[in-house]
């Protein structure tokens, strides 16, 4: 149950870039697979595709949200005083945060992942190292 409140807790905190992401998924799809992913997100989340990811204020605003997001989850952290989610305990909360930080180095432009992975002074490049050497993955 624990796990269950820390998942939809943290995808509440990310939501903003999940619309990014499936932007730039559909840039890297194959051909054939585009207009199905398209069409069924906007069915997903009842929004044109075109709206998806608009540059401006809105875009802007996301991202700050975003920001602060991986804010409040790093001072968790911090409070902790700890390396991971549970503490000095490696969980199952660290694998869900760790594979939506995966999912972000893979999909978004290097730009934006360098973004993401330099706040919290470089935290979120870290995480994926540790989880790496952890899961032995590197």
């Amino acid at each position: 149950m624990l796990i269950r409140v820390f998942d939809s807790a943290h995808l509440n905190d990310v939501h903003p870039i999940i619309k990014l992401i499936c932007v730039r998924v559909a840039e890297i799809l194959n051909p054939a697979s585009v207009e199905y992913f398209c069409r069924t997100r906007s069915e997903r989340f009842h929004l044109p595709w075109e709206d998806f990811s608009p540059e401006g204020p809105k875009h802007d605003g996301d991202w700050a949200y975003l920001e602060q997001s991986f804010n409040k989850g790093e001072a968790l952290r911090e409070k902790s005083g700890e390396e991971w989610v549970m503490g000095d305990t490696f969980s199952y909360a660290d694998i869900i945060v760790a594979s939506r930080l995966f999912w972000y180095k893979r999909v978004l432009k290097e730009d934006e992942w360098a973004r993401i992975s330099s706040w919290n002074g470089g935290r979120w490049a870290k995480v994926l190292d540790k989880i790496q050497q952890e899961c032995h993955l590197a």
